[in-house]
């Protein structure tokens, strides 16, 4: 009678942790997860207003390979962040979020650093009309944005034609400026991928299980 009670009680638990594996699975696949953009491409123009290249706080010249990634969420509206810590949000504009790029750095805190200025850009714009985009990040003194994107939420890997414009300041409002007219989309990643238990991991869980109910049924012998 024990036996027969601990295989019931060792089915009851693997038909709980397959029941949980499923729901997880489900439900994660009917939300829609943020993407990883890589845009890469080659410096195609330059000014050095602020002599950063100059004075050798960057190495940038024409020809160097440039590459940008962003984190995009399409169903989480865009906002702005000021140096006062506020934010302010707009429905009609995409999150999005420059996690990854050549260093251009404002020089000093640069000029536009003031309360009611933007810390941070973190949106994006689709045009429904023409089906173009571009997307928006960094701050008022390291600006970046990337245009001519045909259709923004269709972008798949491949795609060309767009570009690019960095640019950041010094303590005196002198930009040094870079673009690249080449830019490609050469990765699309799934940043939240759903965890799957690894066999090593489900194997563990029932020889757990199984040894467990063979101790009881030799306790009980």
């Amino acid at each position: 009678m024990k036996w027969q009670f601990v295989v019931k009680r060792m089915k009851k638990l693997l038909l709980s942790f397959f029941s949980t594996l499923a729901f997880s699975v489900v439900v994660s696949s009917a939300e829609a997860a943020p993407m990883y953009y890589t845009f890469e491409g080659t410096v195609t123009w330059i000014a050095d207003g602020a002599r950063m290249i100059a004075n050798k706080d960057v190495s940038l010249t024409y020809g160097d390979a440039v590459s940008y990634t962003w984190l995009i969420d399409f169903d989480r509206p865009g906002s702005n962040t000021l140096n006062n810590g506020s934010t302010n949000s707009d429905a009609r504009l995409f999150y999005d979020d420059i996690v990854s790029r050549l260093l251009l750095h404002e020089v000093n805190g640069g000029t536009y650093n003031n309360p009611t200025n933007l810390a941070e850009y973190n949106y994006g714009v689709y045009n429904t009309d023409t089906a173009k985009g571009y997307l928006n990040g960094g701050s008022d003194d390291h600006f970046i944005q990337i245009y001519n994107i045909t259709d923004v939420r269709g972008l798949s890997v491949g795609d060309t034609g767009m570009s690019s414009y960095d640019r950041a300041f010094d303590d005196k409002g002198n930009a040094t400026r870079f673009q690249s007219f080449d830019l490609k989309v050469t990765s699309i990643s799934d940043s939240f991928p759903q965890p799957v238990p690894e066999p090593s991991t489900m194997f563990l869980f029932g020889g757990g299980i199984a040894g467990l109910a063979f101790w009881r049924r030799k306790k009980s012998v």
